[in-house]
C-alpha cells in the first residue's frame, strides 16, 4: 500500500460525513452516481481512506480521508 501525506494532497471538498460529501462531490464534479469502497491501494495518517469509483468506474486520483470529524475530497498531486 502507498501512503498517502499531505503534501501528495489537494483537496477539492469536505462535508461533515461521508453521505454529505457524496452529494457535494456528485453536484461539483456533474456525476450522475458516486461510489466508494475501502481503499486497497493507499492509506494515510490522516484517516481512514476510500477510493472513489463513477460510472466510468475507479477514479484512479482521487481518494476520500475520512477522520473523526470530517470527510475530505482529496484529489492526488503527480509525483
Amino acid at each position: 500500500m502507498e501512503k498517502l501525506l499531505r503534501s501528495n494532497l489537494h483537496l477539492v471538498g469536505s462535508a461533515g460525513n461521508l453521505e454529505h460529501l457524496c452529494a457535494f462531490a456528485k453536484q461539483r464534479l456533474c456525476w450522475a452516481q458516486l461510489f466508494t469502497s475501502e481503499s486497497t491501494r493507499y492509506e494515510s495518517r490522516m484517516g481512514k481512506v476510500y477510493d472513489v469509483s463513477n460510472l466510468n468506474g475507479l477514479v484512479p486520483d482521487m481518494v476520500i480521508i475520512q477522520t473523526k470529524v470530517r470527510c475530505s475530497l482529496f484529489r492526488i498531486k503527480e509525483q
